[in-house]
């Protein structure tokens, strides 16, 4: 278990963490991608991994799933969101 001295402490331990294992994940010769849902998780990945891998020039591909142009039902997706992620980040590739 750990114990730090604050929450701010947590905060910063988990965020380092967090971009270690992106740049591991950017270590690569190969195109980086991820699935963009527009959710938490997948917008802070794409927050996180889009500027570093912008330092090297490369770009971050992306996949998402949305709903048809003008649908009409009741289910909504994100797509405002992974479109607000991909115009803070001119190097994410939607």
């Amino acid at each position: 278990l750990v114990h730090l001295p604050s929450a701010d402490d947590y905060v910063d331990a988990v965020k380092a963490r967090v971009q270690t294992v992106i740049a591991n994940c950017c270590d690569t010769d190969h195109e980086v991608g991820l699935i963009l849902s527009g959710g938490l998780d997948s917008s802070t990945l794409a927050g996180l991994a889009a500027p570093q891998l912008a330092t090297q020039e490369r770009r971050l591909i992306t996949a998402s799933s949305v709903l048809p142009l003008g649908h009409q039902g009741t289910a909504r997706d994100e797509r405002a969101y992974m479109e607000a992620v991909c115009a803070a980040h001119p190097n994410i590739v939607p």
